[in-house]
């Protein structure tokens, strides 16, 4: 009888949990049905006026708008090419093109105390379009040319200290070779050199 119970118990919970799940499923679909989903593109395109702050929790611009900031990473500086990656195979303004055109307005962009202390690049081809701009540059310089070009097409810039040296994430904010002190005035150099760029919101 104690089985019988059990076996009972067990198919009525079973039979609950379908229902429960259908009428979940419907209902999300009944949702998404109202509230579909947009890609970034597809938001409204609204110039932002720079430089940004904040009112409470919401981020706004020199006009007191709100704004929502969609992001991407591009990532590279960090790493041993000392550039943002692709260069190899595309136009760096054309790259920076695509992100807006696809509804972005920021970019994350990693690098490595390393990579800014090296005087040289690597992984472009300066043959393509614009990325001649780049030859003969430090990883600082291109840095700076990429936020300049962002800024031009309304995108803004997330500074990211990704790494210490240009092969390896750390476990902390110094070894692999580089102090806290490296670390700190990598900061503060980039703060100085970066002040009055409109585009550079946080780090």
């Amino acid at each position: 009888m104690r089985n019988l119970t059990a076996r009972t118990l067990r198919s009525r919970w079973q039979r609950l949990r379908f229902w429960l799940y259908f009428a979940i499923t419907l209902l999300t679909l009944a949702w998404a049905q109202f509230t579909p989903w947009q890609h970034p593109a597809q938001a409204q395109n609204v110039a932002i006026s720079a430089p940004l702050s904040t009112q409470g929790s919401t981020i706004i611009d020199t006009k007191g708008q709100p704004v929502l900031l969609r992001g991407v990473n591009w990532f590279g500086i960090e790493t041993d090419t000392h550039t943002p990656h692709g260069l190899w195979a595309r136009d760096y303004k054309d790259m920076l093109k695509q992100i807006a055109d696809l509804g972005y307005n920021v970019i994350r962009l990693p690098y490595s105390v390393q990579s800014l202390r090296s005087q040289s690049i690597s992984g472009v081809d300066f043959s393509i379009g614009s990325n001649r701009d780049l030859q003969g540059k430090t990883p600082l310089q291109v840095m700076d040319i990429v936020i300049r070009e962002a800024e031009r097409q309304g995108l803004f810039i997330l500074l990211d200290s990704h790494r210490l040296n240009d092969q390896s994430i750390p476990v902390l904010w110094y070894g692999d070779g580089f102090t806290e002190v490296d670390w700190i005035d990598t900061w503060k150099m980039l703060a100085r050199r970066y002040q009055n760029q409109k585009n550079v919101i946080g780090a």
